[in-house]
């Protein structure tokens, strides 16, 4: 009888333990939408999602993150950290005046509308890469810290046997 309560105990810390895990630390999205192509494709993409990180306030320009917007979730990329000015001019982006290479864009690719922005403190700017067909804080503002779910951190898709650091 002792034995059998010890392995229902470990069956239940076992659980306990990926719970937290998946609460806590990471999560999988799966890619809805095209706004991030063609980093991520709508169709049969997922990223794992560092939760921790929503702990630590601590993004960077570039990072892929998940954020918690009304009833969904979108992925976008961070282009402005808090206390930031961005502008967008003539299809430029430009971070406290200086213009902000983007590699992971096409050259074809242009950013409307001519805006500029000042990052609160506690917030962030993202964008989608796929810039024409992307909801973001172009339309919807600076996005809150508090409302990011975590930084993306591998794409994988199991039906072309992709899996991609997306650091």
């Amino acid at each position: 009888m002792k034995k059998d309560y010890k392995d229902y105990l470990k069956i239940f810390l076992v659980f306990v333990l990926v719970i937290m895990i998946r609460v806590f630390v990471i999560d999988v999205i799966t890619v809805e939408g095209i706004s991030m192509y063609p980093t991520l494709n709508e169709y049969h993409d997922k990223v794992i999602l560092e939760k921790y990180k929503q702990f630590t306030d601590n993004y960077d320009r570039g990072d892929i993150v998940v954020v918690k917007l009304e009833n969904r979730n979108i992925i976008k990329r961070v282009i402005g950290l808090p206390n930031e000015t961005i502008e967008i001019k003539n299809s430029d982006v430009y971070i406290n005046g200086d213009l902000f290479e983007e590699p992971y864009l096409d050259d074809s690719i242009k950013t409307y509308p001519d805006m500029t922005i000042k990052i609160p403190s506690d917030s962030i700017f993202v964008m989608g890469d796929n810039r024409e067909n992307s909801l973001d804080s172009r339309s919807i503002g600076a996005i809150k810290i508090d409302d990011i779910m975590g930084k993306s951190v591998y794409r994988f898709n199991l039906k072309k046997m992709i899996f991609n650091d997306l650091n």
